[in-house]
């Protein structure tokens, strides 16, 4: 959504630390050769920091260019899964996410059937506690993947402290395939200096109004502090949070130069 906002707030710069996948581009596994439809039991056996849980189960982990003719986007291997949630899997992480805190992850996909034949099965991404289930939704692609290795970067709340970063393909067709390589996590800071942007939002606390001035166009998300986005009424330069419960709410505000991201307080 478009709002127009006047704004003096605390930008945020991104910062990778010690954060990362154990296993993010799938180099690390036992396979020798392309292995393909694989039972949970095999993939696991086979990808380390990785485990699968699908209802079907049918996850390949390959080398080659012989499947849809290309290579993996990042080193040697990749993995594929099955649409219409299927397959489904998880990546482990090296530490727990923080509760509350702001993440980026990027990621690539491509499609490998004719597109023009199969309905939209966007990707969607999760957070869990454990490695065989698939948590919390923090998102789902909003594109569905091409014929080529296309790079997927989106923000996040983590809604929890899970340690295990879940993948599934929606969709409604089982014969689909998906294929996903190179993923990568860094930490998104608020640091207590100006942003490039101008922008101020009042009052904070809030009873459930919160006003914005005119100056330039913003996309903005409202989050809660499950990571989940909100749709709250919009009036002019007002945000409705009324109806919303009392608690603490995340502003992400998105321009072409950053994103800010303002914590707001309901009581």
């Amino acid at each position: 959504m478009k709002i127009i906002l006047l704004i003096v707030a605390l930008a945020f710069c991104e910062c990778i630390f010690s954060q990362s996948f154990l296993n993010g581009s799938y180099e690390n596994n036992s396979a020798s050769d392309d292995t393909t439809n694989l039972s949970n039991m095999q993939f696991n056996s086979l990808m380390n920091d990785c485990y699968a849980f699908g209802w079907q189960g049918n996850l390949d982990i390959i080398t080659s260019p012989a499947y849809c003719y290309i290579a993996a986007q990042d080193s040697n291997w990749y993995v594929a899964l099955t649409g219409s949630g299927t397959d489904a899997f998880s990546m482990k992480l090296s530490t727990p996410l923080d509760s509350g805190q702001l993440y980026r992850i990027s990621f690539y996909d491509k499609f490998c059937n004719d597109i023009s034949l199969y309905t939209s099965f966007p990707l969607q991404l999760g957070l869990s506690d454990s490695n065989d289930t698939f948590g919390n939704v923090i998102h789902t692609s909003p594109d569905t993947p091409v014929t080529h290795w296309t790079e997927r970067i989106f923000t996040f709340i983590a809604p929890g402290n899970g340690q295990f970063i879940t993948v599934r393909a929606g969709g409604n067709q089982y014969d689909t395939w998906v294929q996903v390589d190179n993923f990568s996590i860094s930490v998104q800071t608020i640091i207590e200096e100006p942003s490039i942007s101008k922008i101020i939002i009042y009052p904070n606390p809030t009873n459930g109004i919160i006003s914005v001035s005119e100056e330039n166009q913003y996309e903005i998300e409202i989050i809660n502090i499950e990571g989940k986005v909100i749709k709250p009424l919009y009036k002019n330069d007002e945000i409705d949070l009324s109806s919303q419960p009392d608690g603490i709410y995340f502003l992400k505000i998105i321009t072409d130069k950053e994103i800010i991201v303002k914590k707001i307080i309901k009581q």
